[in-house]
């Protein structure tokens, strides 16, 4: 089980481009969980999407202690992909993996804002559930547009205003800011600045759209 995790460490976190959360925190947590899961010969990435979505939904039904169930969507969130990952380099695969992870991902968007809302009565939430959703999918569609061509101007990780944003967004240091902002009394300017900074980067897509409009491109 040692050199499982090894290997798991090896495979995920050497040489990656990773956030600071996951790097750091998220991703090694979650190859110590997911040593158990290969070697009950669960390999299915798909199977333990669908358990870290079950656990937001349990956080938003709990009353006490609810920020612990998104925390274990966090390290599940990892463990899929680092499992993905592992998988293939054995040669074997799952169908629609991206497709049930991205589901993960907004599901998760959309129970944490929803259940700062409930909590905390904050009619800001919502917007920020929305400008969440929007500066995602705006960014994500953007770059997926211009994947294929050869000299298009994308968007892509190393724009500063998204590596901003990824670092503190979703499983990576989300959840730690938000429990810093909890306790020092400070979640309404939590809810703030994550609204400001979503508008911010689905205007800065929008733009970027626009600039882009009449450029050729070379396929």
């Amino acid at each position: 089980m040692v050199e499982l995790l090894k290997e798991l460490n090896r495979l995920n976190l050497e040489g990656k481009k990773l956030t600071i959360g996951d790097k750091y925190i998220w991703r090694p947590i979650s190859h110590l969980v997911l040593v158990p899961f290969i070697f009950l010969g669960i390999r299915n990435p798909n199977i333990i999407t669908l358990i870290s979505v079950v656990s937001l939904l349990i956080g938003v039904w709990v009353q006490e202690y609810w920020i612990l169930y998104f925390m274990i969507w966090a390290v599940l969130d990892c463990a899929d992909g680092s499992l993905a990952r592992y998988n293939k380099q054995k040669r074997l695969a799952y169908g629609n993996g991206e497709l049930v992870d991205a589901v993960g991902g907004y599901m998760f968007i959309v129970t944490f804002w929803y259940k700062i809302f409930v909590v905390y009565h904050y009619d800001l939430a919502i917007l920020a559930l929305i400008m969440n959703l929007m500066a995602r999918l705006v960014f994500l569609k953007y770059t997926l547009t211009y994947n294929n061509t050869s000299s298009a101007i994308q968007m892509t990780r190393n724009n500063i205003l998204y590596l901003i944003y990824e670092n503190i967004e979703f499983g990576s240091l989300m959840l730690f800011i938000f429990l810093l902002a909890q306790y020092t009394y400070l979640t309404y300017i939590f809810v703030v600045s994550y609204t400001m900074i979503s508008i911010l980067l689905f205007l800065y897509a929008i733009f970027q759209s626009f600039r882009d409009i009449n450029k050729r491109y070379d396929l």
